[in-house]
């Protein structure tokens, strides 16, 4: 009789078992929301004449911390942390470099602007390092700022030299304490800085 036990025993404790895993099984993940970093020329005017020839814009590097697509936070000076539902749909310095290609084309002081391999001789090249973009916040209070941090170089191969190389910052205040309005604010922070960089170009062109 014992053994006549074992079956049903046995299958309606195997029957437990799945019913109490189903139960404890984890919820779906949440989708991570994406967001997208660029720049509409509209509002901004036409510059002047092109004073220099054709330059090869590099794609834009990233500092160790920067090169994925996770959208970074700080709460202090030594931990960088990142939203976790929250991402930007590239890695931010993929994004950076067509925004600069376009600002460059609208407002530079280029004769043409090159992205990528290609054919056309380019003497000048523009290498840019995205050295920070992140959502800083001082207290549980505080809505934050968003910093972004843009490093850059103009070679001239003809000549052998450097003709600039500066740095470039702008801290924006966001509306509210989440991603959103952090991702909001990083858009108007590179608006501030790519006409701040268009300038410096054609200012060190006309210097050199």
């Amino acid at each position: 009789m014992s053994h006549r036990l074992t079956v049903p025993i046995t299958a309606l404790a195997l029957a437990l078992l799945l019913t109490g895993c189903g139960l404890m099984l984890p919820e779906p993940a949440e989708t991570p929301r994406t967001y997208s970093l660029s720049w509409n020329p509209d509002d901004r005017p036409r510059a002047e004449d092109p004073i220099a020839g054709a330059v090869r814009i590099m794609p834009t590097q990233a500092q160790p911390g920067y090169t994925s697509t996770a959208m970074r936070y700080r709460r202090d000076d030594w931990e960088l942390q990142r939203f976790a539902h929250h991402k930007w749909v590239e890695p931010p310095a993929r994004m950076l470099t067509p925004a600069l290609v376009t600002a460059l084309e609208h407002d530079g002081p280029f004769e043409q602007v090159v992205h990528g391999s290609g054919v056309v001789s380019t003497p000048l090249r523009l290498h840019t390092e995205l050295e920070r973009l992140e959502h800083r916040f001082e207290d549980d209070d505080d809505p934050g700022r968003v910093l972004l941090t843009l490093r850059l170089q103009l070679l001239d191969g003809d000549a052998g030299r450097v003709v600039t190389t500066q740095r470039f910052h702008a801290e924006v205040p966001a509306d509210t304490r989440d991603p959103v309005a952090g991702a909001r604010a990083a858009n108007l922070a590179l608006a501030e800085l790519l006409p701040q960089i268009t300038d410096h170009l054609r200012e060190s062109l006309e210097s050199r």
